[in-house]
């Protein structure tokens, strides 16, 4: 028996009981670019037998596809599903320009020449556009001017400042300029998944004679974690949990996963 197969016709039935009794439901399937070849097939499936039983977003980032894989012939598929396109964009110039201005508090006409060269080096990706104006700041070519007394920057030096390819290799050369304590911390939680409880961090916290509550409440406080109803932590994208784990070479993201187990 193909189990693949049955898993497609099962779902695919559950699906039509479902949406029989209830309004169309809506199902997200994100990042499918890292879903392996069988879930890619169930959600083709899907599509192709009981489209009109739900409302389907698809969603998945160009930049991780290389044209000629099985993914880029799983999308052509797609296509000749029927399914409507939308491509969301990088920011243009204005966008990043918006938000540096909202960021600084500081005229949209001042900003400009700043945010054009934001918008050079990270190519207009949100995510990539937060952290590199972190480490801009940390680097003090961001800084508070007293007199007057706002937001300012060295944009000569700023123009000069060469960039790490990725948001994932700018995140990794952050990550290793933190305590020991905080990129440990960052370890321990990158093993764990998307989302850790914190009595399993407690746990974890005197299973190895570490103060990890200190060091999640930092990692809080720099915007990598966030607190989900004060009971659990998650990173705060999944580039940063992808990051925080290749801080740590191959060794030690095996003695870490031992340790944990």
């Amino acid at each position: 028996m193909n189990r693949a197969a049955t898993v497609r016709y099962c779902f695919g039935e559950l699906l039509k009981i479902i949406s029989s009794r209830t309004p169309p439901i809506i199902l997200l399937f994100d990042d499918l670019q890292f879903a392996d070849v069988n879930s890619r097939s169930i959600v083709l499936s899907l599509l192709k037998g009981v489209a009109t039983s739900a409302f389907f977003v698809c969603c998945y980032r160009d930049d991780d596809v290389t044209p000629g894989d099985i993914f880029s012939s799983w999308l052509t598929n797609i296509d000749a599903s029927g399914m409507e396109k939308i491509e969301v964009n990088r920011l243009s110039v204005e966008g990043v320009n918006e938000m540096v201005s909202e960021t600084f508090r500081v005229f949209p006409r001042i900003t400009l020449p700043l945010s054009t060269q934001l918008h050079a080096k990270t190519r207009g990706n949100p995510l990539f556009l937060r952290q590199f104006m972190d480490s801009l700041h940390n680097q003090g070519l961001i800084f508070l001017r007293l007199n007057p007394p706002r937001w300012a920057w060295d944009i000569e030096r700023i123009s000069n400042v060469e960039l790490p390819v990725g948001v994932v290799a700018l995140l990794i050369e952050e990550m290793r300029t933190l305590s020991t304590e905080l990129i440990e911390g960052l370890g321990v939680v990158s093993c764990l998944g998307t989302t850790t409880k914190k009595e399993t961090l407690d746990i974890i916290s005197i299973e190895m004679d570490f103060n990890l509550s200190a060091a999640i409440g930092d990692l809080v406080k720099r915007g990598y974690l966030e607190e989900v109803k004060d009971v659990e932590v998650r990173f705060s994208h999944d580039k940063v949990q992808q990051s925080a784990y290749e801080t740590m070479t191959i060794v030690e993201q095996r003695r870490m996963l031992q340790d944990l187990a």
